[in-house]
């Protein structure tokens, strides 16, 4: 490829990974304040139905992210430095203790006991439950050195391998065992080989390798559409057909981004975006501005949605509508002071440089 040819490419690759890391902020707050928040699981309504048709998309947020880190953190022309992942590490850790303190913060500022604070509380179910895909960061960054020479010496049919023998086992085994109630498959032999995040990770970078295919291509697009519809379509019906039977609707069961339908979601969203933004690149610098502040939102909406109900301003959780106008609260809280964080970030990095 020539010098454009190349500098076209990345222009999309950046554009692209904007736009991914928006919707996908986007999806993990409404899985935060629309899904279920509120409502009643055992007897069906409105409001439940609505719930699994927003929590069926919502649960590719995560997803998302992790393949946009494969896409760009596993590329054979990255290199790093032993001084690159101690620093990426070092950052992480810093970050994660310096939640620990605000979560801590907050929640005795809002509690009438005083909570002793302890740096064991790092590790405690409060911020663990909150804040545990960073500690799946963590891990990343740990094993980013091993993960990139795995994939800088595989082919893609090596990678498909792969990914295949991760998905078939996090994804597709758990729902036969339960459907047809087999017995399980032993918790410590599939949890630490077949970990879903290093499936998704490497399922980023084939898009990478595959993405000369996809560049301004029609049927790409059409193809993700129906496999997108195809992943939804299961989801919800699946969803639907236990709340309607006798048993007790298992959230916990479906609040699972591992699941089969959740990767046909992921894939054909991310696949889609890539091939769709190289026709087409509106408002490029305010994308790349509101991209900046997704970790923000990320890191932050949780502790913001902390804040809002324990000021009380919470909204009559039975009505779904009331939902809505939460996560709409929730989300621009959180994207205006993350881009208003970032600008003077930049600001003062300009000025002092």
């Amino acid at each position: 490829m020539t010098n454009f040819s190349n500098n076209i490419a990345r222009e999309n690759d950046y554009y692209f990974s904007y736009i991914v890391k928006i919707f996908a902020s986007i999806m993990v707050v409404m899985n935060h304040t629309i899904s279920f928040r509120g409502i009643n699981l055992d007897t069906p309504s409105t409001s439940l139905y609505i719930s699994i048709v927003v929590f069926a998309i919502a649960k590719t947020g995560v997803p998302l992210f992790l393949m946009t880190t494969g896409f760009f953190s596993l590329r054979s022309s990255k290199i790093y430095s032993t001084k690159d992942y101690m620093k990426r590490f070092m950052k992480n850790i810093f970050f994660l203790y310096s939640l620990t303190v605000l979560v801590w913060l907050v929640k005795n500022y809002f509690s009438n006991d005083f909570l002793p604070f302890n740096y064991a509380n790092l590790y405690s179910e409060n911020i663990s439950n909150i804040y545990w895909y960073f500690f799946l960061l963590l891990g990343i960054d740990i094993m980013l050195p091993f993960f990139k020479k795995i994939s800088d010496s595989s082919t893609i049919k090596e990678l498909l391998y792969l990914i295949f023998i991760i998905f078939l086992f996090q994804s597709f085994l758990p729902l036969i065992l339960k459907r047809f109630a087999l017995p399980g498959v032993n918790f410590y032999f599939m949890s630490s080989i077949f970990n879903m995040s290093i499936g998704y990770l490497f399922l980023g970078q084939l898009v990478y390798r595959l993405k000369d295919k996809l560049y301004k291509n029609i049927k790409p697009i059409i193809l993700s559409i129906l496999l997108f519809i195809s992943g939804f379509t299961i989801f919800v019906l699946l969803m639907l057909n236990e709340v309607s039977g006798n048993s007790k609707f298992n959230l916990l069961f479906w609040d699972d981004r591992n699941s089969f339908y959740v990767l046909f979601e992921s894939f054909a969203i991310f696949v889609l975006f890539y091939s769709v933004f190289s026709f087409i690149r509106p408002f490029d610098r305010l994308m790349s501005l509101f991209s900046r502040a997704t970790f923000f939102i990320f890191a932050f909406s949780d502790i913001i949605i902390l804040i809002v109900d324990e000021k009380k301003y919470r909204f009559a959780q039975k009505q779904i509508i009331d939902n809505f106008l939460f996560f709409i609260l929730v989300y621009f809280i959180c994207m205006f002071s993350g881009v208003f964080y970032y600008s003077v970030k930049q600001k003062i990095k300009k000025r002092y440089s």
